[in-house]
């Protein structure tokens, strides 16, 4: 039985739209490249184990796992093991369970498919051998987590990581940077991620988009490079911005905002001289990016507006680990 704990992140760079292709390597083929930061505090907790007799269990928060998530953990585990080139066991035992919420703009599934693929290696190999084949082979199974869900690539390592093509790679800039989350709301989202980035592909405003990711990318990296946190703030506000506008202008329009994110976000806008930005996922929850901890101006400020919420304040973090 293998054991593995692996965060999520959150991208500063978006991911939106996915090449359509039918070529297997290709799945989850991001139309542009994203940089992002892994989480610490955030996990999910996976447990798997191979048997060479009866049926699968699977389950999800303590729950059994639906038809649809079952054939995905089975389609992803299959992947891998003919990747390696080694037998797909007869049934598996699946346990997984996250401390945050799921399917609220967290990226729920990036922690989950990274900690699938590092419990299947292990399963495959051993937890020796597979950690050593994983330092020698991270851009291989980055891929392989991109074979989940595409987010998943980026939380093969940290803090930073840029994903360009099959993969994401480690990236080194000073800033040390932490992630308070408002949630705004725990509720599942109504358009999934997946459907989400099928719409923009549809958004009048994407191809704008595409057209200038390359050099908003440069000029953060740039900015996270020199320690530029005013620059770099404007950057990722702008990018989470113009994100969920693609979202609202396909078809069908995507919206993830609450009346309570609007607030918050038009709040946060009118406040001068601040040294924290916001970024959202595709989710209502707003993400506020800083070097300092500022859960107590984010309080003081729902406290204002009225809103109740709560706050996950987390760091930057890193890879996978086996338990």
């Amino acid at each position: 039985m293998i054991r593995v704990v692996a965060s999520p992140n959150i991208a500063f760079i978006k991911y939106w739209g996915k090449e359509l292709s039918s070529d297997p390597a290709r799945v989850n083929w991001a139309l542009n490249p994203s940089l992002s930061l892994t989480l610490s505090k955030a996990q999910t907790t996976t447990e798997l184990e191979f048997l060479e007799l009866g049926q699968d269990s699977m389950t999800l928060e303590g729950h059994s796992a639906s038809e649809k998530d079952r054939e995905k953990i089975r389609q992803h585990l299959g992947r891998i093991c003919r990747a390696m080139e080694l037998p797909v066991p007869v049934a598996i035992r699946y346990q997984s369970e996250n401390n945050f919420p799921m399917a609220a703009g967290i990226a729920s599934s990036a922690s989950a498919f990274a900690a699938l693929t590092w419990a299947t290696l292990g399963c495959l190999l051993g937890q020796e051998e597979a950690e050593k084949w994983i330092a020698l082979n991270k851009r291989r199974v980055s891929e392989f987590c991109r074979w989940g869900s595409g987010s998943a690539c980026r939380s093969v390592d940290g803090p930073y990581m840029l994903w360009r093509d099959d993969a994401a790679e480690l990236q080194n800039f000073p800033l040390k940077l932490r992630d308070t989350v408002l949630i705004l709301s725990r509720a599942k989202k109504t358009v999934s991620s997946r459907d989400g980035h099928q719409a923009a592909l549809s958004s009048p405003l994407l191809a704008k988009r595409l057209a200038g990711v390359e050099s908003r990318l440069a000029q953060m990296t740039r900015a996270l490079e020199t320690h530029d946190l005013k620059v770099f703030g404007q950057l990722l506000e702008t990018e989470a911005l113009e994100m969920h506008e693609v979202a609202r202008r396909g078809t069908p329009s995507v919206e993830y905002w609450t009346e309570d994110t609007r607030r918050v976000l038009s709040a946060i806008q009118e406040m001068t001289d601040r040294d924290f930005y916001f970024t959202l996922d595709a989710g209502p929850n707003v993400h506020i990016i800083s070097e300092r901890d500022v859960s107590g101006e984010l309080r003081a400020l729902l406290s204002k507006l009225g809103i109740v919420a709560e706050l996950w304040e987390d760091k930057s973090g890193s890879s996978p680990q086996y338990l």
